[in-house]
C-alpha cells in the first residue's frame, strides 16, 4: 500500500512538472509557481521539483523566493543547470559576485553545455569582461549554436563595430532569418547605425504574441526605441508600456518612503558624525558619481576616465555589500568595510590617483561612505526632471530599479531622492560637486575645468576626445558614451507631456 502510494504521488509529481514546463514555455509563470509548489509537496526530495519552482518564481519576478527554491534544488543535487538558474537569479537583484561565482561553477559542473556557456558570456557581456565573453560566444557559435552567435553580435553591438556585425549577419543570414531573436538583434544594429526604418521593418515581421514575457520585454523597448528615433511619441510610449507592464514589478512607495525616513533620522546633523564611529582610513582614491540613472552619470565618468590620473571602476556594488555585511556602529568594523574597499579599488587599478564609482544607489549609502572615507569626493550629477523621468521609463532595468516600470512610481521615487540629497548637502562632512547635465552640454569644458579643480586635477585636452575612448561602458548608455557631445537628448521628454 505504501509503495503504491509513493508510486502515486511519484507519477503525479512528474506530470506536474511537465505541466510546469509547458506552462513556463508559454509564459505563464504564476501558475507554474502554483502546480511546482504542488510537486515540492508531493515530493519534497525531488530536486528538479524545485528547480521547476525556482525558475518559475524566476520568471514572476519573485527572485528571493527563485533564489531560496533554487538553492533547496542545489542541496540535493547540484547540476551545472540549478547554478546557472541562481546566477540569474542574483543578476536580477545586482549581486555581481554572487551571479559570477554561480556561473563558474555551472560551467565547471556541466562543461559541455552551450546554453550554460552563453548565459555566463550574458553575462560577461553587461559586466565588461568582454574577452572573456568573446570567447565563449565563439565557441558555442562554432558549434552552430544560434546563441552564440547572437552573443557574438551583441558583443559587437557593445564596442560600436556595427560593420563587422553587418557582415556576420550577411554571412549567415539563414540563420538569422530563422530566428526571432536574430532578427531583433539585426534590428537593433541597424537602429544604431541611424537606420531606424529598416529596424522598424524587421520588428513588424515579429509575432510578439508568441514570445516569452522575458523576450516580450526586450522586444518592445526596442520598439519602443525605434518609435522614438522616428519621432513617432505615442507609438513609443505604447510599445515601452507594454514592456513595462510585462516586468510586472512593483514598487514599494511606503517602504522606500521608510528607508529613506530612516536615513534621515540616523545622521540628523553635520555634529552627527563627530559623534558616531568612523573608520580612521585616509585613503583619498575613492570618487563617488551620484546621481539618478539617466542623469549623466556615465558620461561624466567616461570623460573623467579619459584624464591620466584617473580610472572610471563603473557601477561596483561594494559598498552596499559592505554596508549589509558590517556594523557601522563600531569603529574596528568601519575600519576592515574601508580596508577591504580600498583594496578592491586596488585590485582594479593600482597606479591611478583617483578611482571612480558610479553605482547609482550609492546615495543610499552616502552616511555610511562618510563613516568609511573622511577624504572621500562625491559629485552629484542632476538633469531636467522630466527628461530622466521619461528616460528611465524607456529604459529596461533590472529589477533593482522597481520605480522605473510606472511615471508616477518614478516621480515618487525622484522625489524621495531629491529629498535625501538635500539633506546629504546638509550633514555630510564630505565635498560634493553638484553637476547639472543640460549646464556640462552646453558649455563642457569650462564645466570640466571647474570639476578639475575640484579633484585638485590639471587640465588635459583628452578629456573631450572621451568618445574615441576604447573602455568597456556597462551601463544603459553604452552607445552614447560613444559620440561627441551632443544635446539632442537635451528636452527629450517632450514627445510625452502628455502622459505627465
Amino acid at each position: 500500500m505504501k509503495k503504491n502510494d509513493s508510486s502515486t504521488r511519484n507519477r503525479k509529481a512528474t506530470n506536474g512538472l511537465k505541466r510546469c514546463i509547458k506552462l513556463l514555455e508559454k509564459g505563464k509563470a504564476l501558475e507554474a509557481s502554483v502546480i511546482a509548489s504542488k510537486v515540492v509537496k508531493l515530493n519534497p526530495h525531488l530536486a528538479i521539483g524545485h528547480l521547476v519552482r525556482g525558475r518559475a518564481y524566476l520568471e514572476g519576478n519573485r527572485f528571493d523566493d527563485a533564489i531560496k527554491s533554487t538553492k533547496r534544488a542545489i542541496a540535493i543535487s547540484e547540476t551545472g543547470e540549478a547554478y546557472a538558474t541562481l546566477a540569474r537569479a542574483y543578476d536580477c537583484l545586482g549581486k555581481v559576485r554572487d551571479t559570477f561565482d554561480c556561473h563558474t561553477k555551472a560551467m565547471e559542473l556541466d562543461p559541455k553545455s552551450p546554453s550554460i556557456k552563453n548565459a555566463a558570456a550574458n553575462f560577461m557581456l553587461n559586466n565588461g569582461m568582454l574577452n572573456d565573453a568573446e570567447r565563449l560566444f565563439r565557441h558555442t557559435a562554432s558549434l552552430g549554436d544560434s546563441n552564440g552567435l547572437n552573443g557574438i553580435l551583441l558583443l559587437l553591438d557593445r564596442r560600436g563595430e556595427y560593420e563587422e556585425a553587418i557582415d556576420i549577419i550577411r554571412e549567415n543570414q539563414q540563420i538569422i532569418d530563422g530566428s526571432d531573436g536574430l532578427r531583433k538583434i539585426h534590428a537593433k544594429i541597424l537602429l544604431a547605425m541611424d537606420k531606424a526604418l529598416e529596424s522598424l521593418a524587421i520588428l513588424n515581421k515579429l509575432d510578439s504574441d508568441n514570445m516569452t514575457p522575458n523576450n516580450a520585454v526586450d522586444y518592445f523597448h526596442l520598439l519602443g526605441d525605434v518609435h522614438h528615433e522616428l519621432e513617432s511619441f505615442d507609438a513609443a510610449f505604447r510599445s515601452y508600456t507594454k514592456a513595462n507592464n510585462l516586468r510586472n514589478i512593483n514598487y514599494d512607495s511606503s517602504q522606500f518612503e521608510r528607508e529613506i525616513s530612516l536615513l534621515v533620522k540616523k545622521f540628523p546633523f553635520r555634529e552627527t558624525f563627530e559623534d558616531i564611529p568612523r573608520s580612521n582610513n585616509l585613503c583619498k582614491r575613492p570618487i563617488f558619481v551620484l546621481g539618478m540613472p539617466r542623469t549623466g552619470t556615465s558620461l561624466l565618468e567616461q570623460v573623467l576616465a579619459m584624464h591620466s590620473e584617473v580610472y572610471g571602476a563603473g557601477e561596483l556594488d561594494d559598498i552596499n555589500e559592505l554596508s549589509l555585511n558590517y556594523d557601522n556602529n563600531d569603529s574596528e568594523s568601519l575600519n576592515i568595510a574601508a580596508s577591504i574597499y580600498e583594496s578592491k579599488l586596488s585590485s582594479i587599478d593600482s597606479d591611478s590617483r583617483y578611482v571612480t564609482d558610479k553605482m547609482p544607489h550609492n546615495i543610499l549609502n552616502a552616511g555610511f561612505i562618510a563613516q568609511l572615507f573622511s577624504n572621500a569626493k562625491l559629485i552629484y550629477c542632476t538633469r531636467d526632471p522630466n527628461d530622466v523621468m521619461i528616460s528611465c521609463f524607456r529604459r529596461n532595468f533590472h529589477g533593482s530599479h522597481s520605480y522605473a516600470t510606472n511615471l508616477d512610481s518614478i516621480k515618487h521615487y525622484m522625489s524621495q531622492i531629491d529629498h535625501l540629497m538635500s539633506h546629504w548637502k546638509q550633514v555630510l562632512p564630505l565635498p560634493i560637486f553638484e553637476l547639472n547635465y543640460e549646464d556640462f552640454i552646453a558649455d563642457p569644458k569650462p564645466w570640466l575645468q571647474s570639476v578639475l579643480t575640484f579633484l585638485g586635477l590639471d587640465w588635459e585636452e583628452s578629456l573631450l576626445d572621451f568618445h574615441k575612448s576604447d573602455r568597456q561602458i556597462n551601463t544603459a548608455s553604452y552607445s552614447q558614451v560613444r559620440k561627441p557631445l551632443y544635446n539632442s537628448s537635451i528636452n527629450n521628454s517632450y514627445g510625452y507631456r502628455q502622459y505627465f
